[in-house]
């Protein structure tokens, strides 16, 4: 992207025949954006090859150093949408995956390890990864990196890379990799709207890119079809607390229930859409920590009671 700043003692733009805006003496600024920058002023790195873009095809070229590129424009600039793409790791050892801006500068990266002892090459000739390993960064604004998943991967004849996809929702980040949900994000900045891309530090091909916006029932609906269901939890008595470690849970990927007891009182009862799991709930509660599978959109509510005295003592010492 560049600019080039002006004075004028007029100037106009022209589209199609119509003047769509004018200006008397002042000053003009000349914009250049290439494929891959941002509306904002973000310009994509150097490190890309571009050339195939129109198949669904772009290429990190170079693993020195870190390569951004961004989706097109306000398309991707979105508050709940899909981000969709096949990572080929080609050589060399880095990091690849789905990179997020958000407009004031923050941002949020979902890197997969692209080495050489999880690289391999099929009987076909292809080369594809035998291990998923996720790492997440962010920064907001001070910087942060968490390993979230490492797992090893079956790979069959025809395999060729990683298929992932990222879908945003709300300030919950999903992230699937061939069709498995393996990471679930809430970070309070990712609420609201974000441009999507692709950030690597490794030569890889990213093949069959899309990026879908939702609306936010689009997204909740999205989420659902794939087993991902809604949870909450309130307490509806005095005597404790209660949080959970996401808004979202499925039979997969379990919800935490963590509930904090005020002193002088225990849990009495559990429900969850209504049904008694207090048996549940005390037979795998451990220090005040509960995971809980999901089928449907659930309700957890917890009901406090003071604790019973063991013994009433009296006399006179």
């Amino acid at each position: 992207m560049r600019l080039v700043v002006q004075r004028v003692t007029r100037a106009s733009v022209t589209v199609d025949g119509e003047v769509k805006g004018k200006i008397g003496k002042g000053y003009m600024v000349l914009v250049g954006a290439e494929v891959g920058d941002t509306w904002f002023g973000r310009s994509r790195t150097s490190g890309w090859d571009i050339s195939r873009a129109p198949e669904g095809v772009i290429e990190c070229t170079t693993g020195r150093g870190t390569q951004t590129i961004y989706f097109k424009a306000q398309d991707a600039y979105a508050e709940n949408f899909s981000v969709k793409t096949k990572i080929v790791p080609v050589t060399g050892e880095g990091q690849a995956g789905l990179y997020f801006l958000t407009s004031d500068g923050y941002e949020y990266v979902l890197f997969f390890n692209i080495l050489n002892d999880y690289t391999v090459e099929t009987a076909n000739g292809k080369k594809t990864l035998n291990r998923v390993a996720l790492d997440e960064h962010y920064i907001s604004p001070t910087w942060h990196m968490d390993s979230v998943y490492n797992e090893p991967r079956t790979v069959s004849d025809d395999d060729e890379g990683i298929d992932v996809e990222v879908i945003k929702f709300g300030s919950d980040m999903y992230t699937f990799a061939d069709g498995k949900l393996i990471a679930c994000t809430t970070q309070n900045f990712l609420n609201g709207k974000l441009v999507a891309g692709f950030r690597s530090t490794a030569d890889v091909i990213y093949k069959n890119y899309s990026h879908t916006t939702y609306t936010y029932s689009e997204a909740q609906a999205e989420l659902e079809s794939r087993g991902i269901y809604a949870v909450s939890a309130q307490a509806v008595t005095e005597g404790g607390a209660v949080e959970l470690s996401s808004r979202y849970a499925s039979e997969d990927k379990p919800a935490t229930l963590t509930v904090t007891l005020q002193s002088g009182y225990e849990v009495s009862k559990v429900t969850q859409n209504g049904q008694d799991i207090t048996a549940n709930y005390k037979e795998g509660v451990q220090d005040g920590v509960f995971e809980f599978s999901v089928t449907e959109a659930s309700q957890i509510e917890v009901t406090f009671a003071p604790v019973a005295d063991a013994a009433n003592i009296s006399g006179n010492v």
